[in-house]
Formats: structure tokens, C-alpha cells, sequence
């Protein structure tokens, strides 16, 4: 199958019971206007309470790439590789591979003169381990704010679809696929 994932929950039950009471109560209490203000306290404890991204190793994300995914990209996708985006076809010149990332450069970060923009390790890593762990991956639940909430999807999505045992099931909409070899 693949390899199992664990979940861990960094977080206190009574901070979340507080929050979401908190949150519910003022919802109610204001038919609704307070709603915005409720969900936006709730990510913010999310954010800073606990991690709910799954791990094959059982612990928190940091915000460099492991060895793994560290030395894939380089051998794949070298400094001055190009990769293109699997949707549009832009392209993204690689220019640094890092432990805090890959640093790559576009048409649209050449013409505004900003340099190389930096995708971040943590992206790369959250995207790898969920598709290791089911197999598939697609950016839209990169992009969504209630899943994995990550930035740069087109261009994770580019990156990861250089790497062994990735394949690009579809283009329209995006989805990754991957076998163990």
C-alpha cells in the first residue's frame, strides 16, 4: 500500500472547547454578524495551537525539506533546470535548492524585478507526505483554506511532478499521482 500516517494533536481540549463555545455563543448572539470574527479566532488557535498536517514520522512540520525531499528536487529539477507549470505551461527557472526550499524564477518575478521567489519548504513537505500517504493530490486541495492551505501550488505541483514515481494524472484540473517503487 504506502506508508502509514500518522496524526498528531499539539493542542489542549479546554482551549479548543473555549474557542469554539466562544466562537458558537457569539455567532448566535449576533444572528450571524459575528461569524467572520468567530471563524478567524478559530484559525488563529488552529494556527497556533495545533497541527493537524499529517506526518510519516509523527511529528511537526519544520520549515526545512528532509533529506528526502532535499536531495529528489536536485537530482530531478538541478539549478537551471526549467520546469513549466502543469496547467499553463510557465515557465519556472530553477534557482536554488535549499533546505528552506526552491528558489525559482518566473517571467512574471523577472518583469517586475522581485528576484527569485522562494518556495517554501514547508509547502514542499506538506504536499510530499499527502501524497504519499493516499496516493494522489490534487491543487485544489493544496489551495484550499481548510485543507492543506498551500501556497505556490502550481508551482509544488510542477516541482513534485519531476520526481520519481510521480506521474500527472491530469492537467485540467491538476492532479498528481504516486506509486511506491
Amino acid at each position: 500500500m504506502g506508508k502509514s500516517v500518522s496524526f498528531r494533536f499539539d493542542g489542549g481540549a479546554l482551549s479548543y472547547l473555549g474557542i469554539r463555545l466562544t466562537a458558537t455563543l457569539l455567532t448566535l448572539l449576533t444572528l450571524g454578524l459575528a461569524a467572520p470574527w468567530g471563524i478567524v479566532l478559530f484559525q488563529r488557535w488552529d494556527q497556533n495551537g495545533r497541527s493537524r498536517t499529517p506526518t510519516s514520522r509523527g511529528s511537526r512540520m519544520s520549515n526545512r525539506l528532509s533529506d528526502e525531499l532535499l536531495d529528489a528536487p536536485r537530482a530531478a529539477v538541478p539549478p537551471g533546470s526549467v520546469i513549466t507549470t502543469l496547467a499553463e505551461g510557465r515557465p519556472n527557472k530553477v534557482v536554488d535548492i535549499g533546505r528552506e526550499g526552491v528558489r525559482v524564477s518566473t517571467e512574471k518575478s523577472e518583469s517586475s524585478g522581485s528576484g527569485p521567489q522562494l518556495v517554501d519548504a514547508e509547502m514542499l513537505e506538506v504536499a510530499w507526505q499527502q501524497l504519499q500517504a493516499t496516493g494522489s493530490l490534487s491543487a485544489a486541495e493544496l489551495q484550499a483554506t481548510g485543507g492543506l492551505n498551500v501556497k505556490r501550488s502550481s508551482a509544488v505541483c510542477a516541482l513534485l511532478a519531476r520526481l520519481p514515481g510521480v506521474t500527472v494524472a491530469s492537467t485540467r484540473p491538476i492532479r498528481l499521482s504516486w506509486q511506491v517503487r
